[in-house]
């Protein structure tokens, strides 16, 4: 978790990079984001840092419940591109009978619905991340947004904040079409519809509990940080 001690320098930029230099062609790289415990101002840093150094990255949701929960973030030097064909035929092999197994233990009954957990790219995000404050070796400063987000319990809404600016993946899932049909029809979900400014509202609504509640001075640290009205600032 990003707010312990020193944990912010494994999410600093200069860490990024030097995560990328040592990459083979075609390696990828694979990031823990929590959603709990956290506000919008320190997971705009988090994506804002490694999209600087991965342009070509992704970002995959774990729900916990049916809610959103944390994130796992992925780069690569070159852009991704998933063939579901290709996928799909290795998944079945015999010799990857204990990967359909560990999978199914943690409750994905298929590879489309692992892929499914898709919800965003860097280029999908850049509007939403577009002046967050990047993590460096010379400032951290994620450990202080981080400090600002402990007890925040807007996991969900920042799911559906990130997910409401999803594109269709056109350039990276491909494959035959019903392969194709199968995976987008569970890649869509009723909670796209939610707009940026409803999600907004809940995490305002959420400082304002919190205040009522005798958090005054962490109800206004994370309403100035997610810049969701000036009340508390009066």
């Amino acid at each position: 978790d990003v707010f312990i001690k020193g944990t912010a320098a494994l999410y600093s930029k200069e860490y990024f990079e030097t995560v990328k230099r040592h990459l083979n062609p075609g390696g990828m790289f694979t990031l823990y984001v929590p959603l709990y415990e956290t506000d919008e101002a320190t997971i705009k840093s988090e994506l804002a840092t490694f999209f600087e150094v991965f342009p070509e990255a992704t970002v995959w949701a774990n729900l916990r419940q049916g809610a959103g929960y944390d994130l796992v973030l992925m780069g690569q030097m070159e852009p991704l591109v998933i063939n579901l064909d290709e996928v799909l035929q290795r998944f079945d092999r015999p010799d990857y009978a204990a990967v359909r197994q560990s999978l199914r233990n943690v409750g994905f009954n298929s590879a489309l619905d692992m892929l499914a957990t898709y919800i965003g790219s860097a280029a999908d995000l850049k509007p939403w991340v577009q002046g967050a404050q990047i993590n460096t070796d010379g400032n951290l400063r994620l450990s202080y947004l981080a400090g600002w987000g402990i007890n925040s319990e807007v996991a969900d809404n920042l799911y559906h904040l990130i997910l409401a600016y999803r594109h269709l993946p056109v350039t990276i899932f491909s494959g035959s079409t019903d392969h194709l049909r199968t995976f987008l029809a569970k890649l869509q979900s009723p909670s796209v519809a939610h707009k940026h400014g409803e999600w907004r509202g809940h995490l305002q609504r959420n400082a304002e509990r919190k205040q009522r509640n005798g958090d005054q001075r962490l109800a206004k640290a994370e309403c100035r940080a997610n810049q969701c009205g000036d009340k508390h600032d009066q």
